[in-house]
């Protein structure tokens, strides 16, 4: 099921980024909230007639994923198209607010849906809400405007190539972000319940708290930094990428529950620093028409770290201690958001 949801996005997300590129990406939106509404609708009436098994729900997941390959890049490529440039730092943050607070919210409210409508009652609820997404997006206004050029999609991933090779900066954020993830999937997902029972003696609930506290100090990070300049984004994006490196390296370095609770704290405030600042500066530097598959490519990298990190973090724990991995991959990181500096120069 895992497979499900990552497997599509680094096969097809650099394709659905060509895409959006080309087409109306309001019209991207609005259909495929409409789709999702539909196939999330079937969860619920295949179970009434007993036609719901494991084989369904992967199909399912896997054609949401590749929605989704479509959805991603356009969403953030048309925000700069309905947005001023003056305002487009704090519409980022709102939606990094939104999207942060939802993965707060939701996991206690989805608790209390299920015992007042079911599991199956769910479903309902997300379809929907998907609909309304679908009226939402309709009402968007925007106007397409097509390209004069009659370029094929080989051309068109050829120029963005081209473009990758001049920009140092796009490039510098796509590899440091991939490096990142790399790093600190397998180490908050897997080693850090190790960690906090075998070196902490402690509970799952720590685990529960720490993410809740690494959450809502993304959240109120993403708020702070809307009301900032754009000014200086490697800048910002490098300090980013240090505090969340900071945040990995003092767990290692100080095995404490609170200095948990306080680490979690600087990864979520690092990691929100770092994916505002990664948003803008696509927006602001990539060329209109290269911004989707520029996004999808970042997208795709992300995702692909999440896989093999996941992996690597198995082959890494039965040769180094838990308070290694955090030392080890916390330096790492804070010595990445040093590359940052030859840029930071340059406003972008």
């Amino acid at each position: 099921m895992v497979m499900s949801q990552t497997l599509p996005f680094i096969l097809f997300g650099v394709f659905g980024g060509a895409f959006s590129d080309r087409d109306n990406k309001k019209k991207i939106l609005y259909l495929s909230d409409l789709i999702l509404a539909i196939i999330i609708l079937l969860i619920p009436l295949l179970s009434l007639v007993g036609h719901l098994d494991y084989i369904i729900l992967l199909i399912i997941s896997t054609i949401i994923t590749i929605l989704n390959c479509f959805t991603d890049p356009a969403f953030r490529a048309l925000l700069p198209e309905i947005v001023s440039e003056e305002n487009l730092s704090t519409s980022n943050a709102l939606i990094d607010s939104l999207q942060r607070g939802s993965n707060i919210i939701l996991p206690a409210l989805i608790g209390v849906l299920v015992i007042l409508v079911g599991n199956i009652g769910i479903f309902y609820i997300c379809s929907f809400l998907l609909f309304l997404g679908f009226i939402a997006n309709i009402l968007i206004k925007y106007k397409s405007t097509k390209r004069s050029d009659q370029s094929n999609t080989k051309e068109d991933f050829s120029e963005s190539w081209e473009f990758l090779k001049r920009s140092k900066e796009i490039p510098y954020i796509i590899i440091i972000q991939f490096l990142c993830i790399l790093i600190n999937t397998g180490v908050w997902r897997v080693a850090l319940p190790l960690f906090i029972a075998k070196s902490l003696e402690e509970g799952v609930g720590v685990y529960g708290i720490a993410t809740s506290f690494l959450g809502i100090a993304s959240l109120l990070t993403s708020l702070i930094l809307g009301l900032l300049s754009e000014k200086y984004i490697i800048l910002k994006f490098s300090i980013g990428v240090f505090i969340w490196g900071a945040g990995l390296l003092i767990i290692g370095e100080f095995p404490h529950t609170i200095i948990l609770y306080l680490a979690a704290i600087l990864v979520g405030i690092g990691q929100s620093v770092e994916g505002l600042t990664r948003s803008i500066a696509i927006q602001t530097k990539t060329p209109k028409h290269l911004m989707g598959k520029v996004f999808s490519l970042s997208s795709t990298s992300n995702y692909a770290a999440d896989t093999l990190s996941l992996g690597f973090i198995s082959l890494i724990i039965p040769l180094i201690s838990l308070g290694g991995v955090f030392l080890s991959g916390g330096i790492i990181i804070s010595l990445l958001s040093f590359v940052g500096i030859k840029y930071s120069r340059k406003d972008i």
